[in-house]
């Protein structure tokens, strides 16, 4: 029911819907929503201006690892004997050390990084390493595999670090 009240003193009518209350309670729903568009709007630029911060970080990381096993791919692929072994890592041992001898192994990156190839025996003595020491405070990728030797069942511990 619809009601037109005249106020004395403006001198206008007002229509009053009886069954509503009048006023601007549909404006403060529509402010409220608009609110909370904008705030999770605010959000999601946040969030999505920090991910494309922190993914260049992040993706050097992914760099080192990768580039550490495809280095270690290459020595197990490149120095096994036999092509059947390849996927137990066996490898000739004196071949190797023999390439790691006489290789800069920065040249394994095309000088992009430095590389550290350390090779120990199972109870974790150094046997052979070559390369830069490795720093302390720097992201490494590191890359730690069991290989075996062609010309005794000695195991060793190769390990590949790339910063």
């Amino acid at each position: 029911m619809i009601t037109i009240i005249m106020d004395k003193k403006r001198n206008e009518c007002e229509i009053v819907n009886r069954y509503k209350s009048c006023g601007q309670e549909g404006q403060v729903g529509i402010d409220y929503i608009t609110g909370i568009v904008i705030f999770v709007g605010v959000v999601y630029l946040v969030l999505y201006l920090s991910t494309n911060i922190i993914t260049p970080i992040s993706k050097e990381r992914l760099d080192t690892q990768y580039m550490a096993q495809s280095i270690s791919d290459f020595l197990i692929i490149n120095f096994s004997s036999e092509r059947g072994v390849k996927s137990l890592n066996v490898v000739n041992l004196t071949r190797m050390l023999s390439y790691l001898n006489s290789t800069e192994l920065n040249e394994l990156t095309n000088w992009r990084y430095h590389v550290n190839i350390t090779i120990r025996d199972m109870s974790g003595n150094v046997v052979q390493s070559f390369g830069n020491k490795v720093p302390e405070f720097v992201d490494v990728g590191y890359v730690k595999r069991v290989i075996s030797t062609t010309q005794t069942a000695e195991r060793f511990i190769l390990e590949v670090f790339v910063w």
